[in-house]
Parts: C-alpha cells; structure tokens; sequence
C-alpha cells in the first residue's frame, strides 16, 4: 500500500496538465451556484482530465434511497454552430449523444470509468438560498429600493410651492421666488389648488 506522499505525487503528476486555475474556477462558481459538478474523462492524448460543469449546464439524477449518481446529463452548444444544442448522457456503462430533442446523433460510447464519472461540488445544505447569488440579489434589491423611495420624494415635491401667510416678500425678491415656487398671501387664507396648478420649472 503506498504511503500518503505517494498517493500526492501521483495525484499532482496525473493532474499537471490541468488548468492551474482550475479549483480557483471550481470555488469560484460554488460561491455563486452553490452546486457545482465535475466532469472526468480521458482525452486524445490518454489524460485524465476534469471539467467543470455548471448547474445550468448540466442535470444529475441519484437514487433517493442510496444517493448513487444514476446518470448525468451535459447540455452543451458546438463552437462552430452555436444556435444548435447537443446532450450527453453518461450512465454507468455508456455515454449518449442525442441532439437537443433528444434524438440520438451517434453510437454511444462505452463508459470506461463503470461508474458515472461525475463529482457533485456542494457549498452548503440551503443551495440557492445560501449563495453569493442570493446576497448580490438582496443588497441589489435595498438599493434599488432607496433609490426608488429618493425619486418619489423628488416626484412628490417637485410641484410644491412654499406659502408665505401674513408676511411681505421684497419685490426684488419676488421674481425669483415665483420662478422657485414661492408664493406670498399678504392676508390669512390658503388656496389648496395652487401647488397643483402651477407646476415647478426647473432653472
């Protein structure tokens, strides 16, 4: 049985080719998904390879009673047609190829792994509820809420006009003041109509 520095340097050696920022994207999209799957596969050049799937890209289905993973579902678009999408379905012993109705377009693929070979990555037990998503939303939402309530106020006041009742005003003043929406009663009395007929305008 190999000792733990072996079982790392295996792991660092079969994983070199990998993007270095590969468990920084991981983190980075568990933040904001709170799920998020990974991929395995080997490629053309015989590499053990993983790849990061979002929850809005892909769809996994387990057992309820056991929690094995009983297939996996990747939607994708091709670069060279990106209005078509294509699914792969991975089971324990093949991989599928339908189009995006789910009509078959190749053979399947035998699975080599013998188990579905995909990872769930989970940040907490809320999901969605708990994630950095979630938090953006509500701060985003305050905001546009104070927003919202400044404009209001500068709406509702914006045609109102300061009463003066039993005062005079200069007449040098006047001018400006009736510009501003100032209005001068020289006796008591209060014309509750004004403030709507003579609207505010903006110097």
């Amino acid at each position: 049985m190999k000792n733990n520095d072996s079982v790392v340097s295996d792991i660092e050696y079969y994983t070199a080719h990998w993007n270095e920022l590969h468990d920084t994207d991981l983190m980075k999209y568990m933040l904001i998904f709170t799920t998020i799957y990974e991929l395995y596969y080997i490629d053309d050049n015989a590499d053990f390879c993983s790849k990061i799937i979002k929850p809005t890209k892909g769809y996994i289905y387990r057992d309820k009673a056991s929690g094995k993973v009983l297939f996996f579902i990747h939607s994708f678009n091709n670069d060279f047609d990106p209005r078509t999408s294509y699914i792969d379905v991975y089971t324990e012993s093949y991989i599928y190829h339908f189009h995006s109705k789910f009509n078959e377009i190749a053979e399947p693929n035998e699975n080599i792994f013998g188990e579905v070979p995909v990872t769930i990555e989970e940040l907490t037990d809320e999901g969605v509820d708990d994630s950095l998503y979630k938090d953006i939303k509500g701060l985003r939402y305050a905001f546009e809420s104070n927003l919202s309530d400044i404009g209001n106020e500068i709406s509702d006041f914006r045609n109102a006009h300061l009463l003066f009742k039993n005062a005079q005003i200069k007449e040098d003043d006047l001018v400006d003041m009736k510009k501003l929406g100032v209005l001068q009663f020289p006796q008591s009395g209060e014309d509750t109509m004004v403030s709507d007929c003579l609207p505010y305008k903006p110097q």
